[in-house]
């Protein structure tokens, strides 16, 4: 829209195959207005939390209303900086057909936006190589399985879908996804106005805020709450008590949407293993630093990602990647280290996604109307 010329590429088939490649049940835990994408946002009749294929077929077509220049089936083979004219010179391949065909270009800027993380965090652990068919990682889950490793969004999903066992191996953010009234999101705050004011809020301002509502999530979840705990599952409330989002904000994860896997838990039909590290991957299973032993026919990590840092690494080379500085997180001004900032190597930056997160509901406005107003 700034006239910037620019070009996408992406090493998939089609446009949203990163998506429509993910287990089958995936559903996003954020609801649709938390979502919205610029200049095309959701229809109204969008359902509430957008099904994987879904979110897939609306970021095909959204490259397509907006004519964004995007080559898929491209992987990038070389990138080298340039530091006296200023400028990349970087190599592609393109599938066309049965062809691959070599292009170079000279940008001025590369942008990686390949998501907030970056490498798939595997706990150490000896005996991956000689237990590579037990385990497989979320990225390459398809079917219902045994035995999973780690607690999110992902790992609980998949736990619903037959798991016995969720080993995890720290403290959890437990927030319950209440699913609202479609009536509501007629008085729902414009979304312009949303990004306004989450943006525009001093970070202490808006931990503070956070910090409420998370007294008053943990207030309405208790019974949910006191059930996980004594069924073994270690819980805590956030940075500060400033709950899931500020948890988001500082490390990427951390933290559960409940989708139905607490109640399995508290009945007992999800186990729970909680503080042990894993010492060694068996050929049937797992052995836990206390010498205890888990058999399993199959074992899924979803044990979240590295830094985004990382993965820039794996695709430009540690030279290139040397001077980049950590990203996400808070830096000493309160604002999120790296992302949409200098990263470090000039002419490269990091982009990634957050949620539109404030005002998105009439009675939420109000109620932080009235804290500020207080404040």
């Amino acid at each position: 829209m700034l006239k910037v010329e620019s070009l996408v590429i992406d090493r998939e088939t089609r446009i949203g195959d990163n998506w429509r490649q993910r287990y089958k049940q995936l559903i996003l835990h954020d609801p649709v207005w938390f979502d919205h994408m610029p200049y095309i946002q959701f229809p109204s009749h969008w359902p509430v939390f957008t099904p994987k294929d879904k979110l897939a077929e609306f970021f095909e077509a959204y490259a397509m209303l907006l004519e964004l220049n995007v080559w898929t089936q491209t992987n990038m083979t070389s990138a080298k900086w340039d530091a006296g004219k200023q400028y990349w010179t970087v190599t592609v391949e393109r599938k066309t057909g049965d062809k691959i065909e070599t292009r170079t270009f000279h940008p001025r800027h590369i942008i990686q936006a390949t998501g907030h993380s970056g490498k798939k965090n595997f706990p150490p652990s000896r005996g991956w190589k000689t237990s590579a068919d037990v385990y497989v990682t979320v990225q390459s889950f398809r079917e219902p399985t045994l035995t999973l490793q780690g607690n999110a969004p992902s790992s609980s999903d998949l736990a619903i879908q037959g798991m016995t066992i969720i080993d995890v191996r720290g403290l959890v953010r437990f927030h319950r996804r209440h699913r609202p009234i479609r009536p509501l999101l007629r008085r729902q705050a414009p979304v312009d106005d949303a990004d306004l004011i989450l943006w525009s809020l001093p970070r202490p301002v808006h931990k503070a805020l956070q910090q409420q509502a998370a007294a008053l999530s943990i207030e309405n979840d208790r019974a949910t709450l006191e059930g996980l705990t004594k069924a073994g599952f270690k819980l805590d409330s956030g940075p500060d008590g400033a709950g899931l989002f500020f948890k988001y904000f500082q490390r990427g994860g951390g933290y559960y949407i409940d989708v139905g896997c607490s109640q399995l838990i508290i009945d007992g039909k999800i186990k729970i293993k909680q503080g042990q590290e894993i010492a060694e991957v068996l050929p049937n299973g797992l052995l836990f630093a206390d010498g205890s032993r888990l058999e399993a026919d199959e074992i899924v990590f979803a044990t979240g990602y590295k830094n985004m840092r990382t993965q820039a690494e794996e695709i430009f080379g540690p030279e290139m990647a040397a001077p980049l500085k950590d990203v996400w997180g808070f830096d000493e001004e309160g604002e999120w280290r790296t992302m949409w900032r200098r990263s470090g190597h000039p002419g490269f930056w990091f982009m990634g996604a957050t949620s539109r997160f404030a005002g998105t509901m009439a009675d939420t406005w109000r109620c932080r109307s009235r804290h500020w107003r207080k404040a």
